[in-house]
């Protein structure tokens, strides 16, 4: 059964996607189309693992108060969860949700039954709503052109890890490699024309590939193809999303690592204390 951790990475990861959505809606007209690319894709139908990890309890705090603090995740996150099937929104359910124009989807995904659960939810996409669903590993679709002809691009990476060391150290097809971001930048410079915003989210430094041996990995890789390094969003010493971007200039000024880390602190420490 496809399951998500549902811990203190789903949080950084969604609240992060959450505010970037709200600052494309305001850098493209709002009849414009998206193209979201997903390359590691969940099911919006998915359950929580049995084993969050240690920062499970933040999940459970944020998720018995919602919508909390009302921002655009939380309210999202509520909306979604009282429709049916949905336990926690996939990050496709939540730009679909959140962005209220149309939209294409590529979904990159490698496990048979969570593609299987995918393509079922996509039998219920609105009509102004496009899908791809990509039954594999999400570098041999990235071989292939990416999707043009769109207002913005929005691309998303949540490995498990990016290892600076790459194969064979890392033989997990989970985790990103420095070839991998080679060609990640191929594909993007097939996008000549537009915003483009790249999410990399990563959740464990695994002691040899520091947050900063990450930056300085991908971020110079990533500048040859025009995209440039706009913000990074930490939660702790290993759960990290990189946000790159293209033709956006909102982002640098959002001041999402300082929101980010105000509102986690409220929604955890001091919900917990409510108890």
């Amino acid at each position: 059964m496809p399951t998500y951790r549902g811990n203190r990475g789903n949080l950084l990861q969604h609240w992060v996607l959450a505010e970037l959505i709200g600052l494309l809606r305001r850098e493209v007209q709002p009849t414009a189309r998206l193209c979201f690319i997903d390359a590691h894709a969940m099911s919006p139908y998915a359950v929580r693992h049995s084993n969050p990890g240690q920062t499970g309890a933040d999940f459970d705090s944020v998720a018995a108060r919602l919508p909390g603090q009302c921002t655009a995740y939380e309210r999202a996150w509520h909306e979604l969860s009282l429709q049916g099937r949905c336990r926690y929104p996939s990050s496709a359910l939540l730009v679909r949700h959140l962005w209220q124009g149309p939209l294409h989807l590529v979904l990159c995904e490698a496990d048979e039954e969570t593609a299987n659960e995918i393509a079922e939810w996509q039998q219920t996409l609105p009509p102004d709503t496009s899908s791809e669903l990509h039954r594999g590993d999400w570098r041999a679709r990235f071989r292939q052109d990416l999707p043009v002809g769109f207002a913005a691009h929005l691309i998303s990476f949540d490995p498990y890890m990016f290892d600076r060391h790459g194969p064979p150290a890392s033989p997990n097809p989970g985790n990103l490699g420095p070839s991998d971001i080679v060609r990640a930048r191929a594909a993007v410079l097939g996008v000549a024309r537009g915003p483009v915003v790249l999410q990399l989210s990563t959740y464990s430094a695994n002691n040899a590939n520091s947050q900063e041996d990450v930056i300085a990995n991908v971020e110079p890789v990533f500048n040859a193809a025009g995209l440039e390094l706009a913000t990074t969003v930490r939660a702790d010493g290993n759960m990290m999303s990189l946000v790159l971007t293209r033709d956006i200039g909102r982002i640098r000024d959002a001041q999402l690592q300082q929101r980010f880390t105000i509102w986690l602190e409220r929604a955890t420490v001091t919900g917990r204390g409510d108890r």
